[in-house]
């Protein structure tokens, strides 16, 4: 049994910079506090080529924000993908509006702007894709029907960070929203920020912070703390003995009760303190950290993902996910009509396979049913098939090898069956 195994997560953040972390608990002064926040705010706008950028402590806090800073009617409506993650329909509903589903495009797992426009009545007020698995959403033809129908573009760009699509950054066309803790491709261990170049609501949305507190010294150290455990519960000789253990259990179960050790509860009963608490200076001073060396990052997950899609493709079995021409691609996933047995291979022999947590959310009863004769097939097919193979700075050749030598062994097996697309 070869010890070292193969996450698909692997934290960006440094040991040492986690412990200059812990340092900022300890530390007043500049660094550590809000001086720190507006320049990791005013980089962070330079590096996308936006006017600014507004801090908070989760991305899900910069949703709701966000929405509350558009100055919206209550029950006004926002067009979002049908197969997506439920935390933007969640922030959506406690914001007061309503989520309307549009259907997805098979080969991107984005939204479909042809959809989106047949969903638009009289009280759509934003359209606010997300560019699923660092995939860039179509957003030629959704800033045109943004503009052509007055309409809000909020782009959820929480796995996109640095995704180049058309020539820009992603999340500057209007609004973009980030996420920068775990699984992210920009990990501070937590926080978001909301991007625009709309000077009226950026400062609409930093007189929301107006009565913000501080950051308390214990939540920034529990935050350090889960830091090192996701550091050494991913690192690839401790892998195999740790985390893997657990995502075998699940898939041999069938269960979701490991589920919160692997991935974000959903659904608040109601929002959190943390909605109206400040990101640290620290993290912040991290954040700066890692805006230099992002470009390398992203890269190195761009090499990784096309090495992937050239040996895998074509494979019975697998269907594929392929950014649009001009656009860029960050994480790796692909779906399987036979994923759960697929995953259970893979995790036999030390890779990772986490299961996507985007979902159809039309058959979610917490948005409601979908309304009859309304139909999203193309969210249906994918609920349920995808998942990730491992795409991380810190991938090996080797790494690369064996996912690829598995993953084509699994699928060469007699009685595969194929996908759609």
């Amino acid at each position: 049994m070869t010890i070292r195994a193969v996450p698909r997560a692997r934290p960006d953040i440094r040991s040492g910079e986690l412990l200059a972390l812990l340092a900022g608990i300890f530390r007043s002064g500049r660094a550590a506090g809000p001086e720190a926040v507006s320049e990791f705010e005013r980089a962070f706008a330079r590096y996308l080529g936006a006017a600014g950028a507004v801090a908070f402590t989760s991305c899900r806090a910069a949703i709701y924000s966000s929405l509350i800073a558009l100055e919206l009617r209550p029950g006004d409506e926002v067009i979002l993908p049908a197969y997506a993650y439920a935390a933007d329909a969640e922030m959506v509903a406690a914001a007061g509006l309503k989520p309307v589903f549009a259907d997805v495009v098979l080969g991107t797992a984005n939204v479909d702007p042809e959809d989106a426009a047949r969903k638009i009545t009289s009280r759509t007020r934003v359209i606010f894709p997300t560019h699923m698995n660092g995939i860039p959403a179509d957003l030629d033809a959704l800033g045109a029907l943004a503009r052509e129908r007055g309409l809000r573009l909020i782009e959820d760009c929480a796995r996109a960070c640095g995704l180049r699509s058309g020539g820009r950054m992603v999340g500057t066309r209007d609004i973009g929203v980030f996420s920068l803790g775990y699984g992210k491709n920009f990990d501070i261990l937590g926080g978001g920020l909301a991007v625009s170049s709309d000077e009226a609501f950026l400062n609409r949305l930093r007189g929301l912070q107006s009565g913000f507190r501080p950051m308390p010294r214990r939540s920034l150290a529990l935050r350090v703390a889960k830091g090192f455990v996701q550091k050494a519960v991913n690192e690839p000789h401790l892998f195999r003995f740790t985390l893997l253990p657990v995502l075998k259990a699940r898939k041999r179960d069938g269960t979701r009760r490991f589920a919160g050790l692997v991935q974000p509860t959903t659904r608040p009963a109601a929002l959190p303190a943390g909605f109206r608490t400040r990101l640290s200076g620290p993290q912040a001073a991290q954040g700066l950290r890692f805006l230099a060396r992002i470009e390398a990052h992203n890269l190195s997950r761009r090499r990784n993902a096309a090495a992937l899609e050239a040996a895998l493709s074509g494979l019975p079995g697998l269907f594929h996910f392929r950014s649009p021409s001009g656009s860029e691609r960050l994480y790796f996933n692909l779906g399987s009509g036979r994923r759960a047995e697929l995953q259970r291979f893979l995790y036999r022999h030390g890779i990772d396979a986490e299961s996507d947590s985007a979902a159809d959310l039309t058959r979610s009863p917490a948005f409601g049913a979908a309304a009859p004769g309304t139909d999203y097939p193309r969210a249906r097919e994918l609920d349920g098939k995808v998942f990730y193979l491992p795409n991380h700075p810190a991938l090996s050749d080797g790494d690369l090898a064996r996912i690829i030598v598995l993953t084509r062994e699994f699928c060469g097996r007699e009685g595969a069956e194929r996908g759609p697309g």
